[in-house]
């Protein structure tokens, strides 16, 4: 039962593949399989289309790998097309071709499909090699692998094409006409024949999905490598400069509040001196004291101790002092951020090689570490916030109220003038009233330049803090810098190389 089943299914078969005669491979008649091979070529020209379709993004980065890369996929999918469409048009032409001309229809056919195997061999080749330039190894490997299946198929489509030639050039000679029966069809192109060459075809339609698989993955990973160093840049240039004036604020604070505290200090003082001085001015019973011209002369200069005038040159450099640990700040981290390229960061360019060049675990290596490279931002140039956190600004604020406590301390100086003098002026005794004069005289005269550079010491101390905490900042800085840059993003590139080599395992971080 079995075996009658078999024998009506071959028979039926055998029926079907000889159909009313058609034109094809240049004469009349039904070929065996050529319904088969006709539709193995329309999904070939699916195929083409799609991989013709595909669109290489443009490379903003202006990254030499993904521009290099762009370049020669842009050229594989351009002569791809080209040689696909000439072949499956050469197909088209030989399958409806009824002349009899079996050489020419042929050979027509054969050399379009000698020019692919030329171009293979050739363009093809040094498309890989300029991509080896790169050290992009993955994607020119898998383009080397799938153009060698490529070249057999069609090496192997050349010999069972050449082999249904020879027997249709048979059949020709022997029908005297390209009008050819099934049965001498069947005599000198038997059904093994046919499907010999469907079998070719069949394997080479299989091996072009593999080239749209690599040609696709290179695209997404050229706009997936250009995207993240664009992004890379645009935080660079933008994101960083947000953070560097919360940095700028903070500290800024501090140094005004500083700032402030000496100068409203000083004008507090003044105002006490101006009253001690106006003592001195008014007391009238000491003003016939023989030295009365020298307590005159000693307030006067007291007077002026904490006026504009005397004070202006002092403050405007302790002033510019403390507004240069802001400024010097930013201009540092401005420095670093220009003097950052991207491009040229050993950590970002492995990522995309590594991505790129698709070797092993590449792809899923670079998507582990992508974010923690990212990330060197965040670190590189956030971590400015700890050279101006805690320690900094409590040393700038215990500055403060050092200061402070000094200008309270200089009233010491000058606090009992007033007293002092209403002693005298309220002598009776004229040789006493003259003593006491010539004693605040003399004790003012040498007193109150000790005072003047007291007040010359405090703007000294706050002018040499001010400095010393901005290289203070600097200094750490440069360390974080090269902590955040150099170092740490070694580490990454160590594990990347690893994963990269040796896949997930777990160890790595």
């Amino acid at each position: 039962m079995n075996r009658l089943l078999l024998a009506f299914g071959l028979v039926c078969i055998l029926q079907g593949l000889s159909a009313e005669p058609r034109p094809e491979f240049a004469l009349i008649g039904t070929f065996p399989a050529s319904i088969r091979i006709t539709a193995v070529k329309n999904d070939a020209n699916v195929i083409a289309t799609a991989i013709k379709a595909l669109n290489v993004t443009t490379v903003n980065s202006g990254f030499a790998g993904l521009v290099g890369t762009k370049t020669q996929i842009e050229k594989v999918i351009t002569q791809f097309d080209t040689k696909a469409q000439a072949i499956l048009a050469a197909y088209d032409t030989l399958l409806a071709a009824n002349d009899g001309n079996v050489s020419g229809q042929f050979d027509a056919f054969v050399t379009t499909i000698n020019a692919t195997i030329t171009y293979i061999a050739t363009d093809a080749s040094n498309v890989t090699a300029e991509l080896g330039v790169f050290n992009y190894t993955g994607i020119s490997d898998e383009l080397t692998d799938a153009f060698e299946r490529i070249l057999i198929g069609l090496t192997d489509l050349r010999a069972k094409t050449a082999t249904v030639q020879t027997g249709i050039q048979a059949a020709v000679n022997s029908a005297g006409s390209a009008t050819v029966s099934a049965d001498i069809l069947r005599q000198f192109v038997p059904l093994r024949t046919m499907y010999d060459l469907l079998r070719a075809a069949s394997n080479l339609r299989a091996y072009l999905p593999l080239v749209q698989y690599i040609l696709t993955t290179t695209i997404e990973n050229i706009a997936e490598a250009d995207k993240y160093l664009m992004e890379l840049e645009t935080l660079l240039s933008t994101g960083l400069s947000t953070d560097t004036g919360k940095y700028v604020e903070i500290i800024q604070s501090i140094a005004n509040e500083t700032v402030y505290q000496v100068v409203e200090g000083f004008t507090g003082e003044n105002i006490n001196t101006e009253a001690a001085f106006n003592e001195v001015l008014l007391s009238l019973n000491i003003k016939s004291a023989p030295r009365h011209p020298d307590l005159i002369a000693a307030a006067t200069n007291l007077s002026a101790l904490f006026t504009n005038a005397t004070l202006m040159q002092q403050t405007n450099v302790m002033v510019a002092a403390f507004a240069r640990i802001s400024t010097s700040l930013t201009s540092r981290i401005a420095a670093l951020q220009a003097g950052f390229k991207v491009l040229d960061f050993p950590l970002f360019k492995q990522l995309v090689d590594t991505l790129m060049g698709n070797d092993e675990y590449g792809r899923y290596c670079y998507q582990k570490y992508k974010g923690l490279g990212k990330g060197i931002f965040g670190q590189a140039f956030d971590s400015v916030l700890q050279c101006v956190g805690v320690n900094e600004l409590w040393r700038l604020d215990y500055l403060k109220t050092t200061l402070e406590f000094m200008i309270e301390i200089l009233a010491y100086d000058y606090e009992d003038v007033i007293e002092q003098v209403k002693v005298c002026d309220n002598l009776t005794s004229g040789e006493n009233q003259n003593s006491c004069v010539s004693m605040l005289a003399n004790f003012y005269t040498n007193l109150f330049p000790q005072t003047a550079n007291k007040i010359s010491a405090i703007y000294e101390l706050a002018t040499d803090e001010a400095e010393a905490s901005e290289n203070r900042i600097l200094i750490c800085i440069e360390l974080v810098y090269i902590q955040e840059t150099i170092i740490e993003p070694q580490k990454i590139s160590d594990n990347l190389a690893i994963c990269s080599r040796d896949g997930p395992n777990g160890l790595d971080l």
